[in-house]
């Protein structure tokens, strides 16, 4: 189903929109047990819809990860309980997440025939069609039904 009628009902926010492993930096060495995060390339910053920026690292993480929905609940869950994920942000964040895939694997294509030689520019492509291929065997219901789960929303 098509959220685009309803794009203007998602809150909006300045987001990084490129929140991946390579642009992520933690310091987790303090003896204190703090934690230091933060982010690089600003390049990609713009005005969006704020579930946009969870959706692009949800896509980048679940791709990396042996256990693609275990990491997405965990992550799901501590983003809601920090920021509360409305109905409808649930609702379209499986359709957000694979257009994601889909644009990161279809740049990497792109970009394989411009500089075959930078291999930076596709080091999450495979990652990407392994995901994309899982999340398209599944129905986006069940799917849903997950993303719900890891948020207690009924």
């Amino acid at each position: 189903a098509s959220f685009l009628p309803r794009m203007k009902e998602l809150r909006r926010s300045i987001i990084h929109n490129d929140a991946n492993a390579s642009n992520i930096i933690v310091n987790a060495g303090d003896s204190d047990g703090t934690w230091q995060i933060g982010f690089i390339d600003f390049f990609d910053m713009i005005h969006s819809c704020t579930i946009f920026e969870l959706a692009i690292c949800l896509a980048y993480l679940m791709a990396l990860h042996p256990k693609p929905f275990q990491i997405a609940k965990a992550l799901l869950s501590a983003y809601h309980e920090e920021f509360p994920i409305s109905p409808l942000e649930i609702e379209v964040l499986p359709t957000l997440i694979k257009a994601r895939l889909a644009t990161s694997v279809a740049l990497s294509a792109q970009k394989r025939h411009e500089e075959p030689e930078n291999e930076y520019l596709f080091i999450n492509e495979e990652s990407g069609w392994i995901l994309l291929e899982t999340l398209s065997a599944l129905d986006s219901e069940s799917f849903t039904c997950i993303l719900k789960s890891a948020c207690d929303t009924k």
